[in-house]
């Protein structure tokens, strides 16, 4: 219901648009012109809030990521605290993961500029993400 409405709005707005293009007087004409300019800024300001946005969710896309691999390190440590026997390996992971957040972070002006260096780094973390959980099975065998 609502939908038909709005679109009744809007065809209706384009065809007193069209109406007026041809058969409007002056003070119609400048009507029509406020009314494309509005919606233009309007447009605008709608691009400018999302690219605002976007932004914002790229600049901390990978928080949320290495929390998570955060966790499951310290869980792993936890799990390991008593025998030792896979803490080579865990601290491994731990450097692994503190190596691709500065590789991250020093990538953010290359986004910036509109290229993707993070593409391999993705890679990699999704590699460290199966050695963790690769490493977590092999825990719970034993």
């Amino acid at each position: 219901m609502i939908k038909n409405i709005i679109m009744l709005v809007i065809f209706s707005l384009i065809g007193w648009v069209i109406y007026v293009q041809f058969f409007g007087d002056t003070k119609d004409i400048e009507l029509r012109n406020k009314l494309l300019n509005t919606g233009k800024d309007f447009g605008k300001s709608v691009v400018d809030i999302f690219k605002n946005e976007s932004t914002k969710i790229q600049g901390g896309k990978y928080n949320e990521v290495f929390d998570k691999l955060d966790e499951a390190i310290k869980s792993l440590k936890k799990a390991d605290a008593a025998k030792n026997e896979h803490s080579t390996e865990i601290e491994r992971l731990s450097e692994e993961k503190d190596r691709l957040e500065k590789l991250i972070a020093e990538n953010k002006d290359k986004e910036s500029k509109g290229l993707d260096p993070n593409s391999e780094n993705n890679q990699k973390l999704k590699k460290l993400a199966e050695d963790i959980i690769a490493l977590t099975n092999k825990m719970e065998q034993k």
